[in-house]
């Protein structure tokens, strides 16, 4: 007998006990439970550790019904987001927390049918767990040595880099630290509307007019028709009788920073966000109106959000950040019809665009 059949015949029967076909189905189940929980790439340390984990246990029927069952039950339902938008952010809590049925429902339907083998997957995977798998009992003996190497791989993950940055305990964590930021953004937001704008008004004539804001994002002047370039890009503007700025200089080079500053007063890097655009048509006795295509939460949304907060009514398409739901500018257009229909006067309709 040559040394290669020697050492496949020992490889076959390594491979033929239990314990190890246990542990291979374990870790096929974490690299599923991995992508459905938005994780796209998992490591061997992500696979290691979220197999030993549901081993351990489900060794114990408490744990397995308590933990395990709901856990996998979670990757299912939460696959089609992890799989279209990734790990727990603000921008997926957000969008969780203040969705509707009717957006719940759209968003459903927005989903590609390929993203729904991922939650089956799951499913199939907590089946084949409760009818083939814990119907084997584990040793004490494996248990204990399978425990030692789970300790290892704790102890050598936090002295090297932290057991956080592993992919199980980083999902709820995740989820956790965008619960609290979307609460604190959410304070922050009120808090920011209770401050009161200092405008004084000087007595005039009412002229009983509507006045509507169009910000446009994503638009850059030498792409203008209107400012001369080749193709036509803006014929609703090339033809209308209209005063146009052609030396408006940014406050700031990124949108973030110079809307805010844009639409409320500032000087320098400090920004008096009471004293905005909004707040000066209520105090023109206005009602204001603030429609907008872009998130309501997020890095590059809240500072904005924070002038709209001050009108009378807000609708904002997205939930989340800017980039939390696929909607078109067009959305907005039926709202604002519906508002313009009312024939009521002396409003002001500040829509806000994505891209122009």
């Amino acid at each position: 007998m040559n040394t290669h059949t020697v050492i496949l015949d020992k490889f076959r029967s390594y491979t033929a006990q239990p314990l190890v076909k246990i542990l291979v189905f374990y870790a096929f189940t974490a690299i599923i439970l991995c992508r459905a929980m938005g994780y796209g790439g998992a490591k061997g340390i992500d696979i290691l550790f979220i197999a030993l984990t549901l081993l351990l246990l489900s060794a114990i029927s408490l744990t397995r019904y308590l933990l395990v069952i709901p856990y996998i039950l979670l990757c299912a339902l939460y696959a089609p987001v992890g799989e279209m938008y990734g790990s727990p952010s603000v921008a997926v809590i957000s969008a969780l927390l203040q969705t509707n049925s009717a957006e719940a429902n759209e968003f459903l339907h927005t989903i590609p049918a390929s993203c729904y083998l991922l939650p089956l997957a799951t499913l199939l995977i907590l089946f084949a767990l409760n009818f083939f798998i814990w119907r084997h009992t584990i040793s004490i003996k494996s248990i204990l040595s399978l425990s030692m190497i789970f300790i290892i791989v704790v102890v050598a993950r936090t002295i090297s880099g932290g057991v956080q940055s592993i992919k199980l305990p980083d999902f709820f964590l995740s989820a956790y630290s965008s619960l609290n930021q979307y609460h604190q953004q959410i304070a922050d937001l009120e808090a920011t509307t209770m401050k009161q704008p200092d405008w004084v008004v000087s007595t005039m004539a009412r002229n009983n007019g509507n006045y509507i804001i169009i910000i446009g994002e994503s638009m850059r002047r030498d792409h203008m028709s209107l400012f001369g370039y080749p193709l036509q890009t803006t014929p609703f503007l090339d033809s209308v009788n209209g005063q146009f700025y052609s030396n408006y200089i940014s406050t700031a080079p990124n949108t973030f920073e110079s809307l805010p500053r844009t639409l409320a007063l500032s000087s320098g890097e400090n920004t008096t966000i009471a004293n905005n655009v909004v707040t000066l048509a209520k105090a023109a006795g206005m009602k204001t109106h603030w429609l907008s295509n872009q998130g309501m939460l997020g890095q590059f949304d809240t500072p904005v959000s924070k002038v709209a907060m001050f009108s009378d009514t807000h609708h904002f398409l997205k939930k989340g950040d800017f980039q939390s739901r696929n909607t078109d500018d067009d959305d907005l257009l039926p709202l604002l019809q519906n508002a313009l229909q009312e024939k009521s006067q002396d409003n002001l309709y500040v829509l806000h665009l994505m891209g122009l």
